[in-house]
């Protein structure tokens, strides 16, 4: 990699010498642009010794690691309220400043500096949602297995923690989550939840068609709040009463006919 020309490095340099000498396809013309650029060459020579020392000491590597946690924050602005704080985006319009104006060489120091309070408010924010999903699916599982619902597919939602990090970790090394994938698998709980209880009364269903044992399992009906409870809005007592009254209609409807209620 020639890191005199990446875009990363040498803010003040153009590399519009080096281009030009390397067009150059006589050795007499050649030498005429050298004397003519000898000056700014002899900068060059200084600044290529700066950049070989920011490549010793591995800054390559960690800028990389910052390129791609700059990312993780901007996705995760969308779902995550404290990743759109005003430090944050404080942070993030200096790191890409230093980039803009390619002086990662120069300033270094700076964007490290910038750089760690960032990785730790999304580790702290990848954690909390990793905690949450955690809660959300271990009730899930609970409540399906105690309608005898197999709950497999569940496993890659299941994840425990906590999360251990390594340098520059961005997601859980056990389940590999993104952080904004957590927050829609968190959002999507009672719909999982619903979708395998609506499978698994299918299955019992074609069984009992086919004279197959059933299993002897308790009879239930999924409930999805969305679909029983028309108020939207409740700002007031009586819109929660109303609200509360629209659930209590579509639980007892299906109670009346022996079967379990199950809310999604």
């Amino acid at each position: 990699m020639n890191y005199l020309t990446c875009p990363i490095f040498g803010g003040q340099f153009s590399g519009a010498a080096i281009e030009t000498l390397q067009a150059l396809p006589q050795a007499d013309r050649r030498l005429k642009a050298l004397v003519q650029h000898v000056e700014t060459l002899k900068q060059l020579k200084d600044y290529q010794g700066k950049v070989q020392e920011f490549v010793d000491a591995g800054n390559p590597a960690a800028y990389r690691r910052a390129r791609a946690l700059m990312e993780a924050v901007a996705c995760g602005q969308r779902v995550t309220p404290t990743l759109s704080a005003p430090e944050v985006n404080g942070w993030l319009e200096e790191l890409r400043a230093i980039e803009t104006h390619r002086e990662l060489v120069e300033k270094w120091g700076t964007f490290a500096q910038n750089l760690h309070p960032l990785l730790y408010r999304y580790q702290t924010a990848y954690e909390a949602l990793h905690a949450e999903r955690q809660a959300a699916y271990a009730a899930v599982k609970a409540e399906l297995d105690a309608l005898a619902i197999p709950t497999e597919t569940l496993a890659d939602r299941l994840c425990a923690g906590p999360v251990t990090w390594g340098a520059g970790g961005l997601t859980c090394p056990d389940c590999g989550t993104a952080l904004e994938t957590l927050y829609y698998q968190i959002q999507s709980a009672a719909q999982e939840k619903g979708r395998l209880i609506q499978e698994a009364r299918g299955k019992r269903q074609d069984a009992e068609g086919t004279g197959q044992e059933a299993g002897g399992a308790e009879e239930f009906v999924v409930v999805y709040l969305h679909e029983v409870i028309a108020t939207r809005e409740i700002a007031d007592d009586a819109a929660l009463a109303q609200a509360i009254e629209e659930l209590r209609d579509a639980i007892q409807a299906e109670l009346k006919t022996g079967k379990k209620v199950v809310l999604a």
